[in-house]
């Protein structure tokens, strides 16, 4: 409805690319938090319930030790959890647009061989608008040769002005708050603390949040972590 939602996160690591199984990996902290469960499946854990980790610190180390003291790498796996801070502001300004419907448009179009030929001269319409394709398959002999047809309906919209009222925009904020927080289905929300505030522009909501949520993600062994294992007796680097 007009709302703009903004997510502040203190410190954060990039998402990691998706690492293979058969390469070493660590399990390093997507956020700053403070540890409250640590569950390892493979790997050597560093950190313990009670810790306090930065935006990429180790907490499982891929670098394992074998039942007769040989260290070798292994691809981490795990979860970790701990509490991290996060902020939301929703601002919601008072001068909105809506869209109301204003006629119907229709586009055919014949794809044979490959190629796309336009049923009509007419293109695309000008304006604000929301389409929907249908694709249909002919009937009869035309359903033996490489035919598509395909229709787009375009719903043509008129842009409609309207002023909300500070509470009217408070409502808004509040619902596009609630919607952001059903995003965290993998987070528990501990505690959050809100403050509204009213400009000649709209009304901006702030929210702080303490959420317990898993932070491990999936980092390579770096090359001057695996030169430090000794290689077993006999064998060559």
């Amino acid at each position: 409805e007009g709302s703009r939602v903004t997510a502040i996160i203190e410190e954060t690591v990039p998402p990691p690319a998706v690492v293979e199984d058969g390469i070493p990996t660590n399990l390093i902290a997507a956020e700053t938090g403070f540890i409250t469960k640590v569950e390892v499946q493979n790997g050597n854990p560093v950190v313990k319930p009670g810790d306090s980790v930065q935006a990429g610190d180790l907490l499982v180390s891929g670098i394992m030790d074998n039942k007769v003291g040989e260290s070798r790498t292994a691809h981490a796996r795990g979860q970790v959890y701990a509490q991290v801070r996060t902020k939301l502001e929703i601002f919601t300004p008072y001068e909105q647009s809506d869209y109301v419907l204003r006629g119907i448009a229709r586009r055919r179009y014949l794809r044979i061989f490959g190629v796309e030929v336009p049923l009509q001269i007419k293109g695309i319409p000008d304006g604000p608008y929301r389409v929907e394709h249908t694709a249909k398959e002919p009937q009869g002999l035309w359903s033996l040769q490489p035919v598509t047809l395909r229709e787009d309906c375009y719903l043509l919209m008129r842009e409609v002005k309207k002023t909300v009222t500070p509470q009217e925009a408070m409502r808004q904020a509040e619902k596009a708050l609630a919607l952001r927080e059903q995003d965290w289905a993998e987070a528990k929300i501990i505690s959050r603390e809100a403050v509204g505030t009213e400009s000649p522009e709209g009304y901006t909501l702030a929210v702080e949040y303490l959420l317990e949520k898993q932070i491990a993600v999936e980092a390579p062994v770096r090359t001057e972590e695996r030169q430090d294992i000794p290689a077993p007796e006999g064998e060559a680097r």
